[in-house]
């Protein structure tokens, strides 16, 4: 699993209680599949070099819960132009994903999904061809204008209380919280859910 995160000047007041909820559902990850390796990018900082697209890798593939709570926790917001094209190619191409194995993607934000010059529908396509998952976690109101470029199929919302609000359409709350192991079981055994639309995308 990959964990991206949006921390720009804009998620100053979403940031914490982001990172608390991540760090909750790793903890609900690790209980039920505990080889579960997760890796945590930050992108739209301004503080992140401009060469790399303003995305850093702070955490590679790791079991160790203690280093992912230490390093979500230094995280600060800065300024930054959220580009969640380059932080799904960052992930896609730096990261040891394993063939046979279930791969996730969470990305976390609240800017508009369709920004960069990387193209973050043709990532998710190319995320789907090898078999990993993206799953997009909304920062902020459901019903806010920079929502819907997230997708109406979008996993959840996250708004500023804290709340996680699935949407009923995709997963229940039991497939959010320890996604890898549900997806492991449902996906592959089961009939294949439809794939989502997203704006932009045919």
């Amino acid at each position: 699993m990959a964990i991206l995160i949006d921390t720009s000047s804009s998620m100053a007041t979403h940031l914490p209680g982001a990172c608390e909820q991540i760090l909750s559902l790793l903890h609900g990850i690790r209980r039920e599949a505990a080889s579960c390796e997760i890796a945590v990018y930050e992108f739209g900082n301004l503080e992140v070099a401009e060469a790399g697209g303003f995305v850093r890798q702070i955490v590679p593939f790791t079991s160790d819960l203690r280093a992912l709570e230490r390093e979500l926790s230094r995280l600060k917001t800065s300024g930054g132009n959220e580009y969640h094209g380059r932080a799904l190619h960052r992930a896609l191409t730096e990261l040891a994903w394993k063939r046979g194995h279930t791969g996730i993607i969470l990305i976390v934000g609240n800017e508009p999904y369709n920004q960069g010059p990387v193209d973050a529908i043709q990532q998710e396509k190319l995320a789907r061809n090898r078999g990993i998952h993206v799953e997009r976690f909304y920062c902020g109101q459901a019903q806010e204008p920079d929502a819907a470029t997230w997708g109406r199929s979008c996993v959840h919302s996250l708004d500023p209380t804290g709340s996680v609000l699935p949407n009923p359409s995709h997963f229940d709350l039991a497939d959010v919280r320890y996604t890898p192991y549900t997806l492991k079981k449902t996906r592959a055994v089961g009939p294949p859910r439809p794939t989502p639309k997203y704006p932009g995308e045919r």
